[in-house]
């Protein structure tokens, strides 16, 4: 075989050693149970109380990521990022 032919076996062989760890690598991030991320965070300021921090500290996009995150999550005590924005 030439060079040629061998450099494109390395690289397709390497590719498909990547596409291989790419489908691997999300069913192990999926595999972590309600219950454990429950009590990691059980301790932690709350993502709507992170949120309100962040804007009463003047950093308005990183609050409102927070808060909308938030509202999408129907999680409760989401006021609404305008709101929020104006009387603080």
């Amino acid at each position: 075989m030439t060079s040629r032919a061998n450099r494109f076996l390395l690289c397709a062989i390497a590719g498909l050693l990547m596409l291989g760890g790419g489908l691997v690598v999300p069913a192990h991030l999926r595999a972590a149970d309600a219950g454990v991320l429950e009590r990691a965070g059980r301790n932690t300021t709350g993502l709507v109380q992170r949120g309100l921090a962040l804007v009463r500290e003047n950093q308005l996009g990183a609050g409102q990521l927070l808060l909308e995150a938030g509202q999408a999550e129907g999680l409760p005590g989401c006021t609404p990022i305008e709101l929020v924005v104006t009387c603080c």
